[in-house]
């Protein structure tokens, strides 16, 4: 009986242990996200109705919000001063909806990004033949 009341202890303190770290890092991945964000849109009211925009990407397409984050803070980078707030957005979106309606996985849709944001940030559409002769 004393066993298993100790072992009991240790797993409730364990969980207890697991549960703090796990919510410190998601504090910490809030903290990035605006961090991330001020710095890409200038002011806290631009970064602001930036987040409205990517929350209301994540709720309708169901996608992670770290990811999607990420991705468009980068994109924002890349953009500036070559397309404006509502032509990115709107490829941005795009992009999203393609990649949801495909159901196109997690790694696969980074790269579509990344593509997409080198484009932007090149102000060239190019692609990388592959195929070997």
């Amino acid at each position: 009986d004393s066993t298993r009341n100790m072992v009991r202890q240790y797993a409730s303190l364990y969980a207890l242990v697991e549960g703090t770290t796990a919510i410190k890092n998601v504090g910490q991945d809030f903290q990035g996200i605006e961090a991330a964000t001020l710095a890409a849109a200038g002011s806290v009211k631009a970064a602001g109705k930036d987040m409205e925009f990517i929350n209301g990407i994540v709720d309708q397409m169901g996608l992670n919000l770290k990811d999607t984050t990420d991705a468009f803070v980068k994109f924002k980078f890349a953009a500036a001063g070559k397309i404006s707030q509502e032509a990115g957005e709107d490829l941005f979106t795009s992009l999203s909806m393609f990649g949801t309606s495909l159901k196109v996985g997690n790694e696969d849709m980074k790269r579509a990004q990344k593509a997409i944001i080198q484009m932007v940030s090149k102000g060239k559409i190019m692609a990388k033949n592959s195929l070997a002769l």
